[in-house]
């Protein structure tokens, strides 16, 4: 156990939450982004951003260090930012008042399903469970007939928690075809791991070796063989996991 971490990190969500999440109006909160520190021409309230805050201070519920209206806030503001297919925006540009009508993407919105399901925990109104539900829909059905799809670890672990929530309302078709997306998320990194020339007792999960990368994909092979039955693939991605672990061992300063 790290000495003061509980109150180190009170400080540092404290901070954050004091200088990063603003009001935006009718009762939403956003993690906004400063131009000066990110060379923009505007400032930006950013979806991905207030989404992996609920998940990071939805702990901190019990502590009352974040007001609870800041919560809900952010929740209202992922809902602002989604449209009626399920798809969302990115950002919201505040100088303006208006949404960035170019900055939805198909490839990684992951996050707001996942902020909106850790904020449901605490804050169980139906509202956040729709929005997260069609979020993953929309993506699962999207890519569907697709043969390439961007790795979205985050809309896997999102996934994975809608499974676990109760009273999720979800039908067996509806299942199936986000397990069969997870899968497919799966098959995009699965064939292409390497030997790690580095060490040659251990492969990354691909190409790329960076750990922090090399780590979400983990978690979200994790994810996918907690909600799959397929046993031939569960093996493929135990495998996988397994020396990408022994990777992250070897890249780590001893």
């Amino acid at each position: 156990k790290i000495k003061n971490i509980g109150e180190k990190r009170r400080l540092s969500a404290k901070y954050f939450v004091e200088n990063y999440i603003k009001p935006i109006g009718f009762g939403r909160y956003a993690v906004i982004s400063k131009p000066e520190e990110e060379s923009l021409d505007a400032t930006k309230a950013k979806l991905a951003a207030s989404a992996m805050a609920l998940v990071a201070f939805s702990d901190l519920i019990s502590e009352n260090i974040i007001p609870p209206e800041i919560y809900e806030g952010l929740g209202q503001f992922i809902l602002f930012m989604q449209l009626k297919s399920g798809q969302f925006y990115n950002f919201y540009n505040i100088d303006v008042d208006s949404l960035d009508y170019s900055a939805s993407n198909l490839n990684f919105t992951g996050e707001a399903p996942l902020g909106l399901l850790y904020l449901y925990e605490f804050n169980p109104k139906l509202k956040w469970l729709d929005a997260a539900k069609k979020g993953l829909m929309f993506l699962a059905n999207k890519r569907m007939e697709r043969k390439e799809v961007q790795f979205d670890y985050a809309a896997m672990l999102a996934t994975e928690k809608l499974f676990e929530t109760p009273n999720n309302g979800l039908t067996q078709e509806e299942k199936d075809i986000l397990i069969n997306h997870m899968i497919k998320m799966a098959e995009q990194v699965l064939p292409k791991q390497v030997p790690n020339e580095i060490n040659s007792t251990s492969q990354p999960a691909s190409k790329d070796l960076r750990p922090l990368n090399v780590s979400c994909i983990i978690e979200g092979l994790i994810a996918t063989y907690n909600c799959i039955d397929d046993i031939s693939t569960k093996v493929r991605i135990m495998k996988s996991i397994d020396v990408g672990i022994k990777f992250l061992r070897s890249a780590q300063i001893q």
